[in-house]
Parts: structure tokens; sequence; C-alpha cells
């Protein structure tokens, strides 16, 4: 989790969402936006490109997503309110981790 979010971090574009701050005890998921590409277009090119399965969406979370977006509408069909989830199990590796990092890097240089 630890390298995940410090990866996250790391490429321009990305931000990760959190209601609690960074020093809050968290589990293994990750929710992030990035900048110029709707969640949809970044899960699917994770998937198409990079055999990277991620989920996109409100998490059947929906006022909470928009909170954490600082969206004030944003119904089941609005693409625009909605993030990517990265989650990480006990079958998941630093390889795994790494991957997402580096395709998610080259999907911002398409900006």
């Amino acid at each position: 989790l630890a390298r995940l979010r410090a990866g996250l971090a790391g490429v321009e574009g990305v931000h990760e969402l959190s209601l609690w701050g960074p020093d809050h005890a968290r589990v293994g998921i990750v929710s992030f936006v990035v900048d110029g590409f709707t969640a949809r277009e970044v899960a699917e090119t994770l998937s198409g490109e990079y055999g990277i399965g991620v989920r996109d969406g409100k998490f059947c979370a929906h006022p909470f997503v928009r909170h954490l977006l600082g969206a004030k509408d944003g119904g089941c069909d609005d693409v625009t309110a909605s993030a990517v989830r990265a989650s990480i199990g006990i079958g998941s590796t630093t390889e795994h981790v790494d991957r997402l990092i580096e395709a998610l890097r080259d999907l911002v240089t398409r900006r």
C-alpha cells in the first residue's frame, strides 16, 4: 500500500482521493483521478493496453465520491464525477504495483 500511494504521488497529474489525509490508517484500496482523462478512459486504457484491472465509477458511494471530487452534481451516468480504484491484496506483488505506476506515467504523457 505504501509503495502504491508513493508511486501515485510521484506521477504528475494523478491525484489520490482521501477524506482523512495521508497519515490515517488505510486498507489496500486507493482511489484516484488523472488530469485530462475520465475515470472510464483510464480504466479502459489500463485494461486494454496494459492488462491491468482497476475499477472506475462511484463504487456504490455516489455522494461520497462526489464530495471527494468537489462535484455538486453527477448522477449515475456522469463519467466526469467518477474515479479510478486500485485494490491490492495478499496476491498483489511489487511488480503489480510498479506496472500500474509505469502505465499511469505513460498515460499522462498522452495529455
